[in-house]
């Protein structure tokens, strides 16, 4: 007898089990394994609609997410205060289908020959993260609302407006799935001119 043959017994079942096997009609046979069949189906069938949900709420949420980005930044100008600090305001404004919730941001103006090498190691250092201190005050930014203008103080002194200088900035916000979301913003004045418009930079520009 072929050992493969299907009416083999198992050695390593009961008696009682062999028996039962080999006794059975081919009709039986045929019953257990249909449905052993239709038992996998569907399992099969119903992983393949968890699947199906999971990417239909995963493409709803992504539809549905808000975007927060900047649409523009200000020149800098010299800080009233003492020291040679500068300052710009930032806009801000959601493009997404759905509110933006516990806005904050944070952000830096680096000035010289070396604001570029300086708003890299910024964004190096932040990682994935935003820093715990200090708190900006926490925003609600709606779809389709007017820009949202937000202060941004350099932490290092300058000599003046007039010099190369980079914007840089991280805004932070959730929907109302409580999913967390952060937005890096770069902006870029090469230009002498004070008054001569800001440029978004090559990188640091990105939607997460």
């Amino acid at each position: 007898m072929d050992p493969e043959d299907s009416d083999s017994p198992d050695p390593d079942q009961p008696p009682s089990l062999r028996r039962s096997w080999q006794t059975a009609g081919v009709v039986a046979k045929a019953t257990v394994v249909g449905v052993g069949i239709a038992a996998l189906a569907a399992a099969l069938c119903a992983i393949a609609t968890f699947w199906r949900l999971s990417e239909t709420r995963a493409y709803f949420r992504r539809e549905q997410r808000p975007y927060v980005f900047s649409n523009h930044a200000e020149p800098a100008q010299l800080a009233p205060a003492p020291g040679q600090f500068l300052v710009t305001r930032v806009s801000y404004q959601n493009y997404g289908r759905s509110p933006a919730l516990q806005v904050r941001e944070v952000g830096d103006i680096f000035c010289g020959s070396g604001a570029a090498k300086q708003a890299d190691d910024w964004f190096s250092g932040l990682g994935d993260t935003f820093p715990s201190q200090p708190l900006p005050p926490q925003d609600v930014l709606m779809p389709g609302d007017v820009p949202t203008l937000k202060s941004t103080n350099g932490s290092a002194m300058c000599e003046s407006a007039n010099v190369p200088y980079v914007i840089v900035a991280r805004v932070e916000y959730f929907d109302t799935f409580g999913t967390r979301y952060w937005s890096d913003i770069c902006w870029w004045h090469p230009d002498a001119d004070p008054q001569a418009p800001t440029t978004r930079c090559t990188n640091h520009n990105d939607i997460h």
